[in-house]
């Protein structure tokens, strides 16, 4: 049995688990029972995990948010990766929200000035290819559900759905644009009801910027998805799997980031 199974079979993060088969800080005596009995009784050989570990020390999770909620499951999953993969190699993960001049790493965001390492994702590849797959699908122009708040992300997601048009020999005057807020599906959906009461033109496909506004904008509209409206998300968070039919998205490999 491996760690990530006996996560899943006790119902723990990944990381409470790494963190106990290592004989690491940060879970609870009740929980590093639980976890140690259950990994005996599945034929673990704790004494060989132990000894995997080579760091000795703390890595800082520096963290900054202004208008985005930090508390998303974007980033829990990512932290999440974070703290697995620290804990397998024997190091204890602090959060902290300012900068201690240590060597720094910057996750989800990148800063061309600057001097630094950065992980992240490729946004405008991965929304040229969104687009390119419901063009190739509809044949037909599609719309763009845009992010209200723009960011760095949100701006490369963007030039991607644009690439993606004149890729297709399309015009970008042609498509049809709402701005929706982005933060939760609830907002977007205010927003987007307020577009179709003002009887704004409709595209018959859209890219969205994030997955809680593809869900969002035409939920509990009348509309038929996809026959009358096709819809292709990004983030591919937990609930886009259970919407009816589900919603097609980009999948972010976060714990691998992480």
């Amino acid at each position: 049995m491996t760690s990530k199974e006996l996560a899943k079979l006790l119902g723990l993060s990944e990381a409470a688990v790494s963190f106990t088969l290592n004989d690491r800080p940060g879970v609870s005596a009740k929980t590093r029972s639980l976890v140690k009995k259950t990994a005996l009784d599945h034929g673990m050989n704790l004494s060989s995990m132990a000894c995997r570990r080579k760091g000795d020390g703390t890595i800082y999770v520096i963290y900054y948010s202004s208008h985005l909620n930090f508390d998303t499951g974007f980033f829990r999953s990512t932290f999440n990766g974070i703290e697995f993969a620290g804990a397998n190699a024997g190091y204890r993960i602090t959060m902290v929200s300012t900068f201690c001049g240590i060597p720094t790493v910057v996750l989800d965001n990148y800063f061309p000035s600057s001097k630094i390492d950065f992980i992240q994702i490729n946004n405008e590849d991965a929304a040229f290819q969104a687009t390119n797959y419901l063009i190739n699908k509809r044949a037909v122009q599609p719309g763009y559900l845009r992010s209200s708040i723009r960011t760095w992300d949100f701006e490369r997601r963007a030039q991607g759905f644009y690439t993606a048009l004149r890729y297709n020999l399309m015009s970008k005057t042609k498509s049809i644009v709402h701005d929706l807020s982005a933060n939760t599906i609830e907002a977007a959906e205010r927003d987007m009801l307020e577009i179709l009461d003002s009887r704004e033109e409709i595209a018959p496909s859209y890219f969205a910027d994030n997955d809680m506004i593809a869900i969002g904008a035409f939920r509990q509209k009348g509309y038929h998805i996809p026959e009358d409206i096709s819809i292709i998300g990004f983030d591919d968070i937990p609930m886009a799997g259970y919407m009816e039919p589900p919603l097609t998205t980009i999948h972010i490999p976060r714990h691998y980031m992480g």
